[in-house]
């Protein structure tokens, strides 16, 4: 993310970073959690919770994560590996029995 792009308006740099970290697959900022949480609401919750929906709404697998990612994801969200394929395939089964 460019700080010339943004120029100096630092909620849309933050909110820019947000996007191409999740974009990526990358770790939560928790370095920057501050900024986050308190100027943008954007709990390391929220950050993986839709991280997965984009995962998911793009048929991905829960291997194209990192592992720290995979970890942190697991950690908060409870989901992991095992988790993400049963709720893949539950995902297919509606899509299939609606298309009916």
């Amino acid at each position: 993310v460019s700080t010339q792009s943004t120029g100096k308006d630092e909620k849309r740099y933050y909110q820019d970073l947000i996007e191409h970290s999740r974009a990526h697959l990358m770790l939560y900022p928790y370095h920057l959690s501050d900024v986050m949480v308190k100027g943008l609401r954007i709990t390391p919750f929220v950050y993986y919770s839709k991280m997965m929906e984009t995962i998911m709404e793009q048929e991905r697998s829960y291997d194209s994560l990192p592992n720290f990612t995979a970890a942190d994801c697991l950690r908060l969200l409870g989901i992991g590996r095992n988790q993400n394929i049963d709720m893949m395939n539950q995902s297919r089964n509606r899509r299939f029995f609606r298309r009916r």
